[in-house]
């Protein structure tokens, strides 16, 4: 569906995953960009690469890294925009199993309120999920559930130039409520 918006996608994650950190309270450790040092040399083994120290990662390697090991796994090209980006966040900060747990629940919250049936709550986002959310016609509201603002801190001016443009450009009819929630800017009417 929109597997243009990584780029996009990524830049706002990196607004709050940007930089070097060795906080020994954190359970990542080693981490440049929010790569773990653990997440670099998985990657690098698989190039058959040489281990190297994550904080000399390259731009190339980590946006390769985001799209093969959060992007692609959580399959955020396959849905919907707005929703690709909360989940491949989901991904990026508690793994894919939870943020497809997440979305199930998300979707499975949405379905009831239809007078559907429940999918699968298997962390796995498979084409039964992903069917799931193309026949949600308010998958707005889904969106709002998905996420909380408080994760989202001082962020908004950063994300909100980002994701306007891809908002504007795919919803004209009043989808901002699940972005404006995410983002704290009300978007589009």
């Amino acid at each position: 569906m929109v597997a243009q918006n990584f780029t996009p996608a990524l830049r706002c994650v990196l607004v709050h995953e940007g930089g070097l950190d060795d906080d020994p309270r954190d359970p990542g450790g080693r981490t440049a960009y929010g790569i773990i040092q653990r997440r670099y040399n998985q990657y690098r083994r698989a190039k058959g690469l040489p281990i190297a120290d994550v904080w000399k990662i390259t731009p190339a390697e980590r946006e390769e890294i985001y799209r093969i090991y959060y992007w692609d796994v959580c399959r955020a090209s396959d849905l919907p925009a707005g929703l690709d980006y909360a989940v491949f966040d989901a991904c990026v900060n508690s793994g894919d199993v939870q943020a497809g747990k997440w979305l199930q629940r998300a979707v499975n919250d949405e379905r009831m309120r239809f007078g559907q049936g429940p999918i699968a709550v298997d962390g796995r986002i498979g084409d039964g999920t992903l069917q799931a959310v193309d026949e949600l016609n308010g998958w707005t509201y889904m969106t709002s559930n998905f996420q909380h603002a408080a994760d989202w801190g001082g962020v908004h001016a950063v994300v909100r130039p980002t994701l306007e443009p891809l908002v504007k450009a795919n919803y004209k009819d009043g989808f901002g409520a699940s972005v404006g929630y995410l983002t704290g800017v009300k978007i589009g009417a």
